[in-house]
Protein backbone atom coordinates (compact mmCIF):
# COMPACT_ATOMS: atom_id res chain seq x y z
CA UNK A 1 0.00 0.00 0.00
CA UNK A 2 1.72 3.27 -1.08
CA UNK A 3 2.48 5.79 1.60
CA UNK A 4 1.82 9.84 2.38
CA UNK A 5 5.66 11.36 2.81
CA UNK A 6 4.02 14.11 4.45
CA UNK A 7 1.55 12.83 6.04
CA UNK A 8 4.26 9.78 7.55
CA UNK A 9 6.54 12.80 8.60
CA UNK A 10 3.97 14.45 10.65
CA UNK A 11 2.76 11.32 12.10
CA UNK A 12 6.41 11.19 13.37
CA UNK A 13 6.75 14.70 14.72
CA UNK A 14 3.71 14.36 16.55
CA UNK A 15 4.67 11.18 18.47
CA UNK A 16 8.73 12.78 18.96
CA UNK A 17 7.00 15.67 20.10
CA UNK A 18 4.54 14.09 22.83
CA UNK A 19 7.92 12.42 23.59
CA UNK A 20 9.97 15.20 24.01
CA UNK A 21 7.42 17.02 25.74
CA UNK A 22 6.67 14.31 28.58
CA UNK A 23 10.49 14.32 29.32
CA UNK A 24 10.60 18.14 29.55
CA UNK A 25 7.78 17.77 32.49
CA UNK A 26 10.22 15.81 34.95
CA UNK A 27 11.99 19.13 34.83
CA UNK A 28 9.03 21.52 34.45
CA UNK A 29 8.89 23.59 37.94
CA UNK A 30 11.64 21.30 39.35
CA UNK A 31 14.00 23.75 41.76
CA UNK A 32 17.19 21.30 40.57
CA UNK A 33 16.84 22.46 36.56
CA UNK A 34 20.26 24.53 36.18
CA UNK A 35 20.09 27.64 32.92
CA UNK A 36 23.27 27.59 31.50
CA UNK A 37 23.51 30.51 28.77
CA UNK A 38 24.90 30.07 25.19
CA UNK A 39 27.65 32.21 23.53
CA UNK A 40 24.53 34.55 22.11
CA UNK A 41 23.13 35.27 25.54
CA UNK A 42 19.80 32.59 25.19
CA UNK A 43 19.28 30.12 28.01
CA UNK A 44 19.58 26.41 27.45
CA UNK A 45 18.62 23.64 30.24
CA UNK A 46 19.72 20.12 29.86
CA UNK A 47 15.85 19.69 29.40
CA UNK A 48 16.33 21.96 26.05
CA UNK A 49 19.07 19.52 25.08
CA UNK A 50 17.64 16.07 25.69
CA UNK A 51 14.26 16.62 24.05
CA UNK A 52 16.13 17.16 21.11
CA UNK A 53 17.78 14.06 21.49
CA UNK A 54 14.86 12.36 21.30
CA UNK A 55 13.34 14.29 18.39
CA UNK A 56 16.74 13.48 16.26
CA UNK A 57 16.77 9.68 17.43
CA UNK A 58 13.12 9.12 16.22
CA UNK A 59 13.88 11.01 12.80
CA UNK A 60 17.05 9.21 12.13
CA UNK A 61 15.41 5.83 13.04
CA UNK A 62 12.76 6.28 10.28
CA UNK A 63 13.42 8.78 7.50
CA UNK A 64 17.65 8.32 8.13
CA UNK A 65 18.19 10.47 4.61
CA UNK A 66 16.46 13.35 5.70
CA UNK A 67 18.14 16.33 6.73
CA UNK A 68 17.49 18.13 10.58
CA UNK A 69 17.98 21.78 11.52
CA UNK A 70 17.89 21.88 15.20
CA UNK A 71 18.35 25.14 17.72
CA UNK A 72 20.42 22.95 19.68
CA UNK A 73 22.62 20.63 17.85
CA UNK A 74 22.33 22.73 14.43
CA UNK A 75 22.49 21.60 11.17
CA UNK A 76 22.61 17.81 9.69
CA UNK A 77 22.54 17.64 5.99
CA UNK A 78 20.60 14.80 4.16
CA UNK A 79 22.66 11.80 3.41
CA UNK A 80 20.67 11.53 -0.06
CA UNK A 81 22.07 13.49 -3.01
CA UNK A 82 18.55 14.92 -3.79
CA UNK A 83 17.68 15.88 -0.38
CA UNK A 84 13.96 15.79 -0.03
CA UNK A 85 13.03 17.03 3.30
CA UNK A 86 14.32 18.41 6.36
CA UNK A 87 12.72 18.53 9.92
CA UNK A 88 13.20 21.84 11.58
CA UNK A 89 13.52 21.37 15.27
CA UNK A 90 12.90 23.63 18.54
CA UNK A 91 13.61 21.34 21.51
CA UNK A 92 11.96 23.55 23.79
CA UNK A 93 10.59 27.51 22.49
CA UNK A 94 10.27 29.61 25.27
CA UNK A 95 13.27 28.32 27.45
CA UNK A 96 13.26 31.44 29.58
CA UNK A 97 9.47 30.79 30.67
CA UNK A 98 10.03 26.78 30.81
CA UNK A 99 13.13 27.72 33.28
CA UNK A 100 10.57 30.08 35.43
CA UNK A 101 7.96 27.69 35.66
CA UNK A 102 5.49 28.91 33.40
CA UNK A 103 3.35 26.73 31.19
CA UNK A 104 3.11 28.36 27.39
CA UNK A 105 6.52 26.82 26.52
CA UNK A 106 6.42 24.35 23.33
CA UNK A 107 8.14 21.58 21.75
CA UNK A 108 8.00 22.49 17.73
CA UNK A 109 8.71 20.53 14.88
CA UNK A 110 8.48 21.90 11.14
CA UNK A 111 8.62 19.42 7.74
CA UNK A 112 10.37 21.04 5.14
CA UNK A 113 10.19 20.12 1.91
CA UNK A 114 13.29 20.58 -0.33
CA UNK A 115 12.40 19.12 -3.29
CA UNK A 116 10.11 21.84 -4.66
CA UNK A 117 10.79 25.34 -6.84
CA UNK A 118 10.96 26.97 -3.63
CA UNK A 119 11.30 24.89 -0.58
CA UNK A 120 8.31 25.28 2.05
CA UNK A 121 7.01 24.09 5.25
CA UNK A 122 4.81 21.01 4.26
CA UNK A 123 3.66 19.80 7.90
CA UNK A 124 4.35 21.01 11.19
CA UNK A 125 3.44 20.37 15.15
CA UNK A 126 3.54 22.54 18.30
CA UNK A 127 3.14 20.47 21.37
CA UNK A 128 2.45 22.23 25.09
CA UNK A 129 3.29 19.44 27.53
CA UNK A 130 2.51 21.62 30.74
CA UNK A 131 -0.61 23.06 28.89
CA UNK A 132 -1.77 19.85 27.45
CA UNK A 133 -2.51 20.74 23.72
CA UNK A 134 -1.11 20.02 20.36
CA UNK A 135 -1.68 21.71 17.40
CA UNK A 136 -0.69 20.15 13.99
CA UNK A 137 -0.99 20.98 10.55
CA UNK A 138 -0.36 19.43 6.83
CA UNK A 139 -0.82 20.89 3.37
CA UNK A 140 -4.38 21.15 2.08
CA UNK A 141 -5.21 18.89 5.34
CA UNK A 142 -6.16 21.56 7.33
CA UNK A 143 -5.13 22.33 11.00
CA UNK A 144 -6.22 20.66 14.24
CA UNK A 145 -5.89 21.54 17.82
CA UNK A 146 -5.92 18.46 20.39
CA UNK A 147 -7.39 20.34 23.60
CA UNK A 148 -6.33 20.22 27.20
CA UNK A 149 -9.64 17.87 28.17
CA UNK A 150 -8.26 15.52 24.86
CA UNK A 151 -10.46 16.60 22.54
CA UNK A 152 -9.75 16.97 18.88
CA UNK A 153 -11.37 19.69 16.89
CA UNK A 154 -11.27 21.77 13.70
CA UNK A 155 -8.54 24.88 14.62
CA UNK A 156 -9.85 28.09 12.95
CA UNK A 157 -8.63 31.54 12.69
CA UNK A 158 -10.96 34.14 14.17
CA UNK A 159 -11.90 37.72 13.25
CA UNK A 160 -12.81 40.32 15.86
CA UNK A 161 -16.43 42.58 15.54
CA UNK A 162 -13.80 45.00 13.55
CA UNK A 163 -10.16 45.68 13.47
CA UNK A 164 -9.51 48.26 16.03
CA UNK A 165 -10.92 45.15 18.52
CA UNK A 166 -8.52 42.81 17.54
CA UNK A 167 -6.92 40.71 20.38
CA UNK A 168 -2.78 40.36 19.62
CA UNK A 169 -0.49 38.65 20.82
CA UNK A 170 2.93 40.26 21.09
CA UNK A 171 5.88 40.66 22.74
CA UNK A 172 7.46 43.22 25.71
CA UNK A 173 8.02 46.64 25.47
CA UNK A 174 11.78 45.79 26.62
CA UNK A 175 11.68 43.38 23.34
CA UNK A 176 10.36 46.45 21.04
CA UNK A 177 13.41 49.02 22.43
CA UNK A 178 15.76 46.06 22.29
CA UNK A 179 15.28 45.72 18.64
CA UNK A 180 14.37 49.12 18.14
CA UNK A 181 11.36 49.02 16.90
CA UNK A 182 9.70 51.47 20.03
CA UNK A 183 8.07 53.54 17.39
CA UNK A 184 5.25 51.05 16.40
CA UNK A 185 3.90 50.53 20.12
CA UNK A 186 1.89 53.15 20.32
CA UNK A 187 0.07 53.39 16.47
CA UNK A 188 -0.25 49.45 17.37
CA UNK A 189 -2.25 50.20 21.10
CA UNK A 190 -4.45 52.73 19.54
CA UNK A 191 -5.71 50.76 16.60
CA UNK A 192 -6.58 46.92 18.25
CA UNK A 193 -8.66 45.92 21.45
CA UNK A 194 -6.29 43.90 23.33
CA UNK A 195 -2.71 44.59 22.72
CA UNK A 196 -0.21 42.10 24.76
CA UNK A 197 1.58 39.04 25.40
CA UNK A 198 4.78 37.75 25.26
CA UNK A 199 6.06 35.59 22.14
CA UNK A 200 6.76 31.99 23.02
CA UNK A 201 5.05 29.58 20.65
CA UNK A 202 1.72 29.79 22.86
CA UNK A 203 1.02 33.30 21.20
CA UNK A 204 0.68 32.12 17.94
CA UNK A 205 -0.92 28.99 18.56
CA UNK A 206 -3.83 31.37 19.80
CA UNK A 207 -4.03 32.72 16.76
CA UNK A 208 -4.34 29.10 15.24
CA UNK A 209 -6.90 28.24 17.29
CA UNK A 210 -8.87 31.22 16.90
CA UNK A 211 -8.71 32.30 20.59
CA UNK A 212 -6.80 35.58 19.42
CA UNK A 213 -6.48 37.43 16.52
CA UNK A 214 -3.01 38.55 15.19
CA UNK A 215 0.75 37.94 16.12
CA UNK A 216 3.00 40.47 16.29
CA UNK A 217 7.21 39.69 16.88
CA UNK A 218 10.50 39.97 15.37
CA UNK A 219 14.05 38.12 16.46
CA UNK A 220 12.64 34.74 15.29
CA UNK A 221 15.14 31.75 13.62
CA UNK A 222 12.97 29.48 11.18
CA UNK A 223 12.91 26.57 14.25
CA UNK A 224 10.88 29.36 16.15
CA UNK A 225 7.82 29.83 13.58
CA UNK A 226 8.20 26.87 11.10
CA UNK A 227 5.34 24.62 12.11
CA UNK A 228 2.74 27.78 12.62
CA UNK A 229 4.03 28.93 8.95
CA UNK A 230 1.99 26.20 7.73
CA UNK A 231 -0.45 25.61 10.80
CA UNK A 232 -2.30 29.55 10.79
CA UNK A 233 -2.23 29.23 7.13
CA UNK A 234 -4.47 26.00 7.31
CA UNK A 235 -6.56 27.71 10.14
CA UNK A 236 -7.42 29.90 7.04
CA UNK A 237 -5.08 32.60 8.19
CA UNK A 238 -1.98 34.03 6.75
CA UNK A 239 1.93 34.70 8.46
CA UNK A 240 4.44 36.79 6.80
CA UNK A 241 7.63 39.02 7.74
CA UNK A 242 6.55 42.72 7.97
CA UNK A 243 6.97 43.65 4.59
CA UNK A 244 4.72 40.47 3.06
CA UNK A 245 7.43 37.79 3.00
CA UNK A 246 8.45 34.14 3.41
CA UNK A 247 8.81 33.39 7.03
CA UNK A 248 10.95 30.40 6.06
CA UNK A 249 13.40 33.09 5.07
CA UNK A 250 13.08 36.12 6.96
CA UNK A 251 11.73 35.95 10.60
CA UNK A 252 13.45 38.44 11.68
CA UNK A 253 10.06 40.18 12.04
CA UNK A 254 6.70 38.26 11.85
CA UNK A 255 3.17 39.35 11.75
CA UNK A 256 -0.17 37.01 11.15
CA UNK A 257 -3.59 36.13 11.64
CA UNK A 258 -7.21 35.97 10.07
CA UNK A 259 -6.78 37.58 6.50
CA UNK A 260 -8.55 41.27 7.78
CA UNK A 261 -6.94 41.44 10.90
CA UNK A 262 -3.93 40.06 9.28
CA UNK A 263 -4.45 43.48 6.91
CA UNK A 264 -4.99 45.77 9.14
CA UNK A 265 -1.80 45.26 11.08
CA UNK A 266 0.62 45.42 8.24
CA UNK A 267 -1.08 48.26 6.82
CA UNK A 268 -0.27 49.64 10.70
CA UNK A 269 3.07 48.19 10.19
CA UNK A 270 4.35 49.21 6.92
CA UNK A 271 5.99 52.37 8.21
CA UNK A 272 8.38 50.82 10.69
CA UNK A 273 8.67 47.02 8.72
CA UNK A 274 12.89 48.27 7.10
Amino acid sequence: MPTDPIRDRLSLAIAAAQEAGDMTLRWYQNPALHVDEKPDGSPVTPADKEAEKIIRAAITRDFPADAILGEEQGDTPSSSAAPQFRFIIDPIDGTRSFAKGMPTYGVLIGVQQLNLPQPRIVAGVAHFPALRETIWASSRAGCWWRTATGETRRAEVSEPSSPSAAHVQTTSPQSYRKHHREAAIAPLAAATGRFHGWNDAFSFALVATGRAHGVIGFGFSIWDVAPFAIAIEEAGGTLTDWQGGDVTRNASTLVGGAPATYQHLRGILTPYAK
